[in-house]
């Protein structure tokens, strides 16, 4: 039972974050053109102690997570401090997913 809730809540989680996502490709689709947008990049980072989505050369996050980076193992602690790259929409789910589960 604990496990079906736990997997119906990361599933809610990752749609969410595809339609988020997806909404600020759709706003930034009439003023840019197609290559810009398939080669758009996301980094997964600390973000004051939490898991946090940026666009690639950003400052401000799209998503922040209550996830602590401080429960993680130390190794994925210093490289969210330095920053993982996901350079599709699919990579930066399968990544979510594994920081999350």
């Amino acid at each position: 039972m604990k496990f079906t809730i736990c997997g119906v809540l990361l599933a809610v989680m990752l749609l969410s974050v595809t339609f988020i996502i997806g909404l600020n490709f759709a706003n930034h689709a009439d003023s840019q053109n197609i290559n810009e947008i398939s080669g758009v990049e996301y980094v997964l980072k600390d973000y004051d102690g939490r898991l946090a989505v940026f666009k690639s050369n950003q400052q401000k996050p799209e998503i922040v997570f209550n996830v602590y980076t401080s429960n993680l193992p130390q190794y994925d602690q210093d490289s969210l401090q330095k920053g993982v790259a996901a350079k599709d929409i699919q990579e930066l789910n399968r990544l979510i997913e594994d920081y999350i589960s």
